[in-house]
């Protein structure tokens, strides 16, 4: 069955530099909610209840006059230390009311677990419960006071509202644009091709880049510099990605620098740019420094080649002569670009200046009208087109600023919107102090409660800091940051929040699909997020104030002390190292989670760990723990006592077992380990909430109830005894799964393969048809599977992705032309396929187009492949928007 949803109490919003938003859901709908998650809970103390429900009651009276408030705030202190004071008083209801649901939670397990088991144990579980019943009715006692001493605070406040003339205000409604509209070109630069023009010669010149006082300089430098948003990176980029430019140079590397000036970072992050250019990856792999960087002096020595230094800071000369060094091996014509704020930097790295001023309103009106008006179909058009010029003056001509804000605008194409926008008193300060923070501060404002909370926790992580969508999401699920509605999962609903703000321009999207952060928006991130999250770094105070909520470490400096300092935080809710440690934190672990008791995200990545303490298993409220790259050798049996435990990271650990009782953490999501610890776990089937999973064949039967699973690979499949075992794993049941992968084990002797169980086994694993990846390796029988044979192969119209991989056996292929949104095809290894005809493509008489989707076909080492046949004819349409095809280590092919 599916385990009940981990408690999400009061899921608020946060509130930025005092102001607040609620989250759409209304409060009293979320108290609601809580009560019956809590019903039990509540009745072991007489009056507790009726707490909740003064509570509910109070906030609901509360939540009508936060209009009012987030309006008068502006210029009005009172107003907004009443906001921020609100803020704390509802954090603290959150916490409190979630260890209430979890302790509800964790007794209505043991009620069920006891009524299941018969033996001795479960007499021995009831003994120990009664002798607890005297702890949880003071516990119990003690948490209802708690929960009186919030409704009461919160009762002051309401009583404040008169004197600060707080009051009702009538909700307006507005027309809002769906922002799922295809995003605007971003490959449409505009009011920048002089200073392109400038650049490329500079760069296809000779000699004529920097001015070099030595000699021993043989790599022009060229510096890019401007005020923050004037758009420096995006020039770096349209010079870095001109045909003329790539064609000139023999390497082409790319390294943001940021403000934390790592040398040895850096230099790697040079070397990696470099091994990726060359499609090598030997470099990078090796562990030695001064190896490497032999060995990188010889991978671009005479090379004339590009770097660029994105955002740089550093104005030691010593560290850029340091950096220098390191790359001073190119050929004639060898150009680095920095792209900075800084003059300074410029003269330090003796560069050729190209100063990048502010666009004129000319030049800017063009790209706010590009995203203000994209997919604009309103009749008044015409006078918001002079409203938005009028907007453009007081943009001081910032490109980023222009983005950001016709992204705004595009968001209500309403004359009152628009007007109102115009009239703020952000804009008319932005003309007073010509600060382009002041301008996307306005796009913010503008964002919904959910967007606003998932925004401002990015400032826990530094500068240029390359997001995973996945991860991302993670953690906002750990922090009840996502409201989930028609059953749609919570990773769905955070991929749509990542999407909305990708789309109001708060990210971008690199080469490699991770999420990228400009640096004025992280400034922004920061300043909106001051009360609630804190970073710390080597050049920053580590005076925490006692409204942080969220805090990361980000410092080569991190010792003891400073992490003793942290147990004073007993409110914080996030705890991130991102550095790596230089000691071992474990005998300072026990200290920290005794204190630290409402946290719910605990990052210690490779901390140097070798064992956790059992006190750990206090932590109740922990969603998210990432314990990747230690030295751990095993958990803590009291590990398992937690209950909401969705994410639990173990890659890089030493672990030789997981603990005996991991099925108890029926809210786990996402368990990142290796497949043999996964397959360790007794009654595996019992944690039904796994999004993704891989495992051993011999835990087929587990997968039995296991219907949230969007990603499953299933290794080893050789050890599944029978058809009817294989069967029981219900895979065509699972109808959220996305990626499928299905392994035998390979390099198996031909006797040892039993081909009719095989192809009994996979004839059972028939996915459901909405995946989306599917990936078959080492198959060892003769044939395909019914339905990949039949008309059913048909309705498989979210497949985009087909590995078949070492099937050694499999002698003609299946008819996956019929696949219609098959774009990526990979085989491989098919050892015994002669021959490819007209069925692959799914050819007949009635069908005459085979694969109409596909871009990408890669065949690979078939040594007794000899003809491919594809089908022809007037009518005839196959493989119309392939792009890439391989064939390689094929020696046979000799018709096509």
């Amino acid at each position: 069955s599916t385990p009940p949803p981990s408690p999400s109490l009061l899921v608020l919003s946060y509130w930025r530099e005092g102001e607040m938003e609620l989250i759409q859901s209304p409060l009293g709908t979320v108290c609601e909610r809580l009560v019956d998650a809590a019903i039990d809970e509540y009745k072991l103390v007489r009056g507790a209840q009726e707490e909740v429900n003064k509570l509910k009651s109070t906030v609901s009276h509360i939540k009508p006059v936060l209009q009012d408030a987030n309006q008068k705030q502006v210029g009005h202190e009172a107003v907004r230390a009443w906001l921020r004071t609100l803020k704390q008083v509802l954090l603290d209801a959150e916490d409190v009311l979630d260890e209430v649901a979890t302790d509800a939670a964790l007794r209505t397990r043991d009620a069920a677990d006891t009524r299941s088991v018969t033996s001795w144990r479960a007499k021995v579980r009831t003994m120990i419960s009664c002798f607890g019943c005297i702890h949880k009715l003071s516990s119990s006692h003690a948490i209802a006071q708690q929960i009186k001493a919030i409704r009461l605070n919160l009762n002051g406040l309401y009583e404040e509202r008169v004197g600060l003339g707080l009051c009702v205000l009538k909700e307006t409604t507005c027309r809002r644009r769906d922002t799922t509209s295809l995003l605007p070109d971003e490959s449409l630069i505009l009011g920048r091709d002089v200073e392109k023009k400038q650049m490329v010669q500079l760069l296809l010149a000779s000699g004529e880049g920097s001015e070099p006082t030595s000699s021993k300089n043989k790599v022009d430098v060229l510096a890019i510099v401007g005020m923050g948003g004037v758009g420096k990176t995006t020039l770096a980029k349209l010079v870095f990605n001109d045909p003329t430019v790539k064609q000139h140079f023999q390497l082409m590397m790319w390294v943001c620098v940021s403000e934390d000036f790592d040398l040895k970072r850096i230099t790697r992050e040079i070397m990696e740019s470099a091994v990726e250019s060359n499609e090598s990856k030997e470099l990078s792999e090796i562990s030695n420094w001064d190896l490497a960087k032999k060995r990188f002096k010889g991978v671009i020595a005479e090379k004339r080649f590009l770097l660029v230094l994105d955002d740089m800071w550093e104005e030691d000369p010593s560290n850029w002569e340091s950096l220098y060094e390191s790359v001073n091996y190119g050929g004639e014509g060898s150009k680095i670009i920095i792209t900075t704020r800084s003059k300074k930097v410029s003269d330090v790295a003796k560069a050729f200046y190209v100063p990048l001023k502010s666009l004129s309103s000319e030049d800017l009106w063009p790209i706010l009208q590009r995203y203000a008006f994209d997919g604009c179909d309103s009749n008044e058009q015409i006078l918001l087109e002079t409203m938005g010029k009028q907007i453009v003056e007081r943009l001081k001509g910032s490109p980023l600023a222009a983005k950001t804000i016709g992204r705004l605008l595009n968001s209500n194409l309403d004359v009152k919107y628009w007007r109102s926008i115009l009239k703020s008193e952000t804009l008319v300060m932005q003309q007073q102090q010509n600060d382009i923070l002041h301008i996307l501060k306005l796009s913010y404002d503008h964002l919904p409660g959910h967007l606003k909370q998932v925004f401002a926790y990015f400032s826990l992580f530094p500068k240029d800091h390359k997001f995973n969508a996945g991860d991302l999401v993670q953690l906002w699920m750990a922090q009840n940051f996502i409201q989930t509605t028609g059953g749609l999962h919570a990773e769905s609903v955070g991929s749509e929040y990542l999407n909305d703000l990708l789309y109001k321009s708060f990210f971008e999207k690199d080469g490699d699909g991770k999420y990228v952060m400009h640096d004025l928006i992280h400034d922004l991130a920061e300043s909106v997020s001051k009360d609630d999250c804190f970073r710390l770094v080597d050049d920053r105070s580590g005076e925490i104030s006692e409204t942080i909520r969220h805090v990361s470490l980000a410092t080569n400096n991190f010792d003891a002390a400073k992490l003793k300092a942290l147990c004073k935080q007993r409110n914080l809710r996030t705890l991130l190292l991102l550095s790596q440690c230089t000691f071992d934190l474990s005998p300072h672990l026990d200290e920290l989670f005794l204190k630290l008791k409402w946290l719910r995200v605990l990052g210690l990545g490779g901390c140097r760990i070798k064992e956790l303490p059992t006190s750990i298993g206090s932590l109740k409220h922990l969603r998210f723990v990432d314990l990747e790259m230690n030295p751990i050798t095993k958990l803590p049996e009291s590990f398992c006592h937690l209950h909401n435990l969705q994410v639990l990271k173990l890659g890089g650990c030493s672990l030789g077992a997981l603990p005996s009782n991991m099925n108890a953490l029926i809210n786990l999501r996402h368990l990142k380990t290796d497949t043999k610890l996964v397959s360790s776990i007794q009654e595996l089937g019992r944690l039904t909430a796994l999004q993704e999973l891989s495992v051993r064949g011999t835990k087929v039967r587990e997968l039995a109830g296991m219907d949230m699973l969007r990603r499953l690979e299933i290794s080893d499949l050789d050890e599944v005894e029978s058809k009817e075992e294989a069967q029981q794993a219900r895979l065509c049941a699972k109808e959220d799964l996305e990626v499928l992968k299905l392994r035998w084990r390979g390099n198996r002797v031909d006797h040892s393969v039993n081909r009719t169980l095989e192809e009994g086994v996979l004839e059972v694993l028939q996915p459901v048809d909405s995946i989306s990846t599917l990936q078959v390796v080492a198959y060892g029988g003769v044939k395909s599977p019914s339905w990949m044979e039949d008309q059913s192969w048909v309705s498989f119209s979210s497949l985009e992705r087909v590995e078949l991989r070492n099937c050694q056996n499999w002698e003609v292929l299946p008819p996956l032309g019929r696949l219609r949104c098959l774009k990526f095809l990979t085989i491989e290894g098919m050892r015994n396929v002669r021959q490819i005809g007209p069925q692959f493509f799914g050819y007949s008489p009635k069908e005459l187009q085979g694969f109409p989707s596909l871009e990408e076909l890669k065949f690979s080492h078939m040594p007794v492949w000899e003809k491919w046949e594809v089908p022809i004819g007037n009518d005839v349409n196959f493989l119309p928007r392939l792009n890439i095809l391989q064939v390689w280590s094929c020696p046979k092919l000799i018709e096509l």
